[in-house]
Order: structure tokens, then sequence, then C-alpha cells
């Protein structure tokens, strides 16, 4: 007979096939050979003939369809995971019958949840698979609870943002999380409600596996966080990043970027909670006056760069300032305890340094003060390393400061120097005190000069002065 032989041909099974649509019992060998023939086979049109055949073959033999209960499954899953619209929806309406008469493998239906749950299934299928979970109501397992769960979130009925966020709460409990589409739903609330951003953060708090959060969701919360001026939201979305981050979910650049900022500052906050017992913080208070909003302003080019803690004494201090912001002149807690430095007489060369560069920058306030002091130490100590800067500080600050006696005298006392540029600046100084009416005249700098002139005018070379 033709059943018998190795390969059935299409118009003998064919008939098997019109035969069980019609409610005919077959024998088990023929209900086998279309089963394996619905899964191999690759023309569409013949496929969907044969696997419309399922519906009516359960139905008929449902005494015994614990047979071919596998079988079936594997032929189910195999169609829904294909492309096929018309496929699926056969496979559903078959799902639908089969569930009557047994327990259906769990992975089965995790194929039904993935495709009702997907971002893109076509809305008839969607609303199938629904339809199939409301059938199946009378089953209330735990892992039916699950699958129920999900296929509701992915056909929520709402008329209004608010209606949606309230029904999103009613399932933030759920362990395997939102769905993309609800997640998608949060993204246009938070991208286009002001008024109920908080409260979609809020859902987002409560629901769980925040790695399931959509990366277009968390560039929303990484802008809002940068463009809100409320500290509630920004808090609420800097928590949602960690958390997400924590979860294993890769962040995008912005968002990667505030989750670590936060962690710096956090770190910075400890090490300044360590800082503030140190000796370093202990002289910066006692020795130089540094209240502690300037000594935060101070270390602050250290948060990312430098851990403080490393930092043995203010003359390192002083030194890595410098390395680490090249417009130092420009943190007025530095310019502090510069001049604090500089009138307690700490660090002098390095602190001097630094100064003449601040008083170059016009970013000091009490520069009469402070060269005055300087002055007063380096003739008590006859400190010639310090001269050079010294006397270029003096010249710089001649510009737009009043010196006191002493200042002057130095350039004075320094205008005939061995050293090109200390007789430079001190000459330049000099002569920028006698051309300015703010200052008293150098007496003694200008009988030099006119010593010089009588001397040369004297050789025999005519020079004519100028009024001064």
């Amino acid at each position: 007979m033709a059943l018998n032989r190795e390969q059935i041909q299409d118009k003998v099974l064919l008939i098997f096939v019109y035969l069980a649509q019609k409610g005919e019992k077959l024998c088990e060998n023929i209900i086998k050979k279309i089963l394996n023939r619905i899964l191999t086979e690759k023309d569409i049109m013949l496929k969907q003939e044969f696997l419309s055949t399922l519906g009516s073959l359960i139905q008929t033999h449902k005494t015994d369809i614990k047979l071919y209960k596998d079988k079936t499954e594997e032929i189910l899953i195999n169609e829904l995971n294909s492309d096929n619209t018309n496929l699926q929806k056969i496979c559903i309406s078959v799902l639908r019958i089969l569930v009557k008469f047994v327990q259906v493998n769990s992975s089965l239906l995790d194929q039904v949840i993935k495709i009702g749950t997907g971002l893109y299934c076509d809305k008839t299928i969607k609303d199938e698979i629904y339809s199939l979970f409301k059938l199946m109501e009378q089953d209330n397992s735990e892992l039916m609870r699950i699958y129920k769960a999900k296929i509701e979130l992915a056909n929520l009925d709402y008329k209004s943002n608010s209606e949606l966020l309230n029904k999103l709460n009613a399932y933030t409990s759920h362990e395997d999380g939102l769905l993309e589409q609800n997640y998608n739903q949060l993204k246009n609330v938070i991208d286009q409600d002001f008024e109920l951003q908080n409260k979609a953060l809020e859902i987002l708090h409560l629901s769980k596996s925040k790695s399931k959060m959509t990366d277009d969701l968390i560039k929303s919360i990484a802008l809002l966080y940068e463009s809100t001026n409320s500290k509630e939201i920004k808090n609420s979305c800097l928590k949602l990043l960690q958390d997400a981050n924590h979860s294993g979910k890769s962040l995008n650049y912005k968002a990667a970027e505030i989750v670590n900022e936060k962690i710096l500052n956090d770190k910075a906050v400890e090490i300044g909670q360590s800082f503030s017992k140190s000796n370093l913080y202990s002289e910066l208070r006692t020795q130089f006056q540094l209240n502690d909003k300037q000594i935060k302003e101070l270390l602050k080019v250290f948060k990312i760069k430098f851990n403080i803690l490393d930092i043995q004494d203010i003359e390192q201090l002083v030194q890595l300032s410098i390395i680490y912001n090249p417009f130092y002149y420009d943190n007025q807690s530095f310019v502090f305890l510069i001049e604090q430095a500089l009138l307690t007489n700490k660090i002098k060369e390095i602190a001097l340094t630094c100064y003449c560069r601040i008083i170059k920058e016009k970013k000091s306030k009490i520069v009469e003060q402070v060269l005055d002091k300087l002055v007063e130490i380096y003739n008590e100590n006859d400190e010639s390393s310090l001269l050079p800067i010294l006397i270029e500080s003096i010249f710089y600050s001649l510009k737009y400061c009043q010196l006191s006696e002493r200042c002057i005298t130095v350039l004075e006392n320094n205008r005939d120097h061995d050293d090109g540029l200390i007789r430079s600046f001190s000459f330049k100084g000099l002569r920028m005190i006698l051309d300015n009416s703010r200052f008293k005249k150098s007496k003694l700098f200008q009988d030099w000069c006119d010593s010089i002139l009588d001397s040369i005018s004297n050789a025999g070379v005519q020079i004519e002065k100028s009024e001064t």
C-alpha cells in the first residue's frame, strides 16, 4: 500500500489531512506522518494547510492526545518563532484548543509570551494571545500569574498619562520588571509631561530588573538629570542611573559620566573627612588662617587628579597646585594662602615666585602689605636668593600700587647691582616713580641720574634734559 512506502505522496497525505479537518479519526501512524511533515515542509502554503489540521486532530483524538503532545508543542514553538503572521495565528488557534485538554509545557508558553510582549508584535497576534490567556484564567499557578501579568502589561488600555502610570504602578512588584514597551511609555512621560516626571521616576524606582531599562529611557533620565532645577528629581535620576549600573546595565557615555562623577564626589567627601583630621589641615587653619570654605576651594583642583591625603606639607601643596592648575592666580583661596605664607615668613622662595605672577595678573588685594613685610624680612636676614624675584615683584606692583619707602629703597640700593636683571628692574622701577605723580620722587635716583648726565656732559656730549 501507498501508506507503507518510505515517502508518502503529497496528494495521498492531503487526503488524510482533509479527512482530519472533517473530524475523521486517523490511525497513529498517519497522525505521526502528518506531524513530521509539518516540521519538514518548506512550502508555506502546504505548511499552512497541514498546520490547520492540528486543531481538528486534537479535538478528535483528545483522549489520547498525550501521545502527540510533545511533537505538537515542538511544531507550535517552531512556527510561532517564524516571521509569518498567518502561521502564528494558526498556532495560537491550535494552542487555544490544546490547553483545553492538556497542561502545555512552559517552554511553549514562554515562546507565546515572548511574541505577545514583543515591541513590534502584530496587533492581531497580540490580541489573539491576550484572548488565549484570558481563556486560561482558571489556572492560578504562580507561573501562570507571571505569564498573565506580562500579557496584561503588553495590552494596557489607558486614555491619559496619569491613567497609564496608575496601571503600571500595579505591576512594579513583578520580578521580571516591566516590558520594553512600558519603559518606552515611561520615557515618553519623562520627555513630554513635566508634571508627571516625578511619578514616572517613582515607578521606575519601585520596578525590579533595572537592567531591562531601555537605552532610550536611560538617555532620557540622564538628560533630565542635567536639565532639571529640582533637587528631588535630580537625586531620583541619579539613583536610577546608579541602580541600572549596579544591575549590569550598559550605560551610554553621558549616563556613565554622571554615575562616575557621583563616585568621585563621594570619594572626595570621604577623603575630605579624613583630611580634616590631618596635620596639614590643622596647619592651614591655625598658621595660615584659612576657613573651611577656603580650604575646600583650595583643594578642589585635586578632586580627581590627586589624593590630597598624600600631600605632606604646605610646600608640596603649593607645588602641586601650580602643576594641576596653571591658572592658580584665579583661585582666591590659593592667593590668600600665598599671601599668608609670605606674611608669616613660610616657604618664601616658591611662594614669592607664585606671588610675582599673582601681582602681574593683579589678583592680590594686599600687595603693599605683603611686599613691605618681605622687604623687612630681606633687610633683616639679607637673603640674597630672594632679591631677583623681590625686585621684579616690586617693579610690576608699581604699575598699580603705592608702595612703602622701604620698597623704593630696595630699588635705589640695587640700581648698580652686578646682576643685569636686578639692575634693569631697579632702574625701570625708579624711572616709573620719577615719571608718575602718584609717587614721592626718589631724590637719590634723581641725583644719581643728574650725576651721570653731568659726567657725560663734561665728556663733551651735549644732552638735553627733560622736565620731570
